[in-house]
């Protein structure tokens, strides 16, 4: 009798535990249809926007009055940045003039036009981050648009037995052609969105530079908001890095964690949203930023900050954080030297670009500072020459 109590409860107890997951994977599933249905809903709405002329010029000056506050005192000691990343010290040298003093981070309204001069004076000049609506482009030629699930999948059709795998902190110098993300796209996609690691390749490309042409389906154009230098003959003095596509996941393995870069950066999301975390260049006393190796362009916050969860849990740093979500549609300034930290939700595609040679730091240019600068051409970084060579 005992036996066959025995041989019946085993099978019974597996039954339930076999229920009991397909409904736990039944309830991620919806979950997850229900956050690719929002995306496709804010894709559909991102360029619904009219332009409004009365405010050509004034875009930026508005965007940047509300989020500024009553002008603060800049106290930094610089005594941890003694191995910091190498333009902390000119960098403090302006802020000390001019503190950023912002409560918020600064937002074009969607169709509004953002001019060249008025990107110039209000942000880049001061080094101060501000997110922009594609929208706000269209008036300079801009005709990247977000893209909806739909949209990708018809650029990127099935192929039958595909199986690629992409590059993850590379740099691409030697393909040409466009990359088949197909792949890509069905993994970030996928219910679980786990990121696999294949030794220094990933199931989704992160961080990997590669040629314009090979971005070709996703309509990137890099940002029209840089001035060419009259001394720049033929075209020949590069503006922009090579772009870094980045494709993301709900996955916290698809974060990234609190640190600095050593040029100014764009951020254009065409798919999902990213809640980004940014705090002033000298807040790395705080959280106690160390550089990787030589030049010191890319410094990373100690363990116990590095996170987003971190971030929001650390009194320490209360009043100093400010966030915001960068939506499909989007594209966010970010100037050198600010530590920032990005966090996924749900699938997601971007493109980074770093400005390089003497449009690196737009703050240094501006204020005509003699720096040794150190520039970055996928993965190799270069020693440029002073600044002033650039003016």
């Amino acid at each position: 009798m005992v036996r066959t109590q025995t041989v019946v409860c085993v099978p019974v107890f597996f039954l339930i535990l076999i229920l009991w997951k397909l409904e736990r994977y039944e309830d991620e599933k919806l979950r997850f249809n229900e956050v690719v249905k929002k995306l496709r809903s804010d894709s559909n709405n991102a360029e619904k926007s009219s332009y409004d002329d009365d405010s050509v010029e004034d875009a930026g000056d508005a965007a940047l009055a509300a989020c500024r506050v009553e002008q603060q005192t800049l106290n930094t000691s610089g005594e941890i940045f003694e191995k910091s990343w190498w333009g902390y010290d000119a960098m403090i040298g302006i802020y000390k003039k001019d503190p950023p003093s912002l409560k918020c981070i600064p937002r074009i309204p969607p169709g509004k036009r953002l001019t060249i001069d008025s990107f110039e004076r209000n942000f880049r000049n001061r080094g101060l981050p501000v997110i922009i609506p594609f929208s706000s482009l269209r008036h300079l030629g801009f005709e990247t648009k977000a893209l909806t699930v739909d949209e990708l999948m018809e650029r990127y059709p099935q192929k039958p037995n595909a199986s690629i795998v992409y590059g993850a902190n590379t740099a691409d110098h030697v393909h040409t052609g466009k990359i088949d993300l197909r792949p890509a796209l069905d993994a970030i996609m996928d219910a679980s969105g786990k990121m696999e690691k294949m030794g220094k390749k990933r199931n989704f490309p992160r961080n990997e530079k590669m040629r314009m042409e090979r971005l070709a389906p996703l309509g990137y154009q890099e940002p029209p908001l840089i001035r060419r230098r009259e001394n720049a003959g033929n075209g020949r003095d590069p503006i922009f890095n090579l772009p870094s596509l980045w494709f993301g996941t709900g996955s916290r393995t698809t974060n990234t964690a609190l640190h600095q870069d050593g040029g100014d950066n764009f951020i254009t999301v065409f798919y999902g949203g990213k809640r980004v975390w940014i705090l002033d260049p000298w807040s790395g006393e705080h959280v106690q930023a160390g550089c990787l190796a030589k030049p010191k362009g890319l410094c990373f916050a100690k363990r116990g900050y590095a996170s987003t969860e971190a971030l929001d849990q650390n009194p320490e740093l209360e009043g100093k954080i400010l966030h915001d979500e960068v939506k499909a549609g989007e594209m966010m300034y970010l100037p050198s030297g600010y530590l920032h930290a990005i966090k996924n939700h749900g699938p997601t595609i971007m493109i980074n670009t770093w400005l390089v040679g003497c449009y690196q730091v737009g703050i240094f240019a501006a204020h005509g500072v003699e720096i040794e600068r150190h520039d970055s051409v996928g993965f190799k970084w270069n020693k440029m020459g002073p600044l002033e060579n650039c003016l």
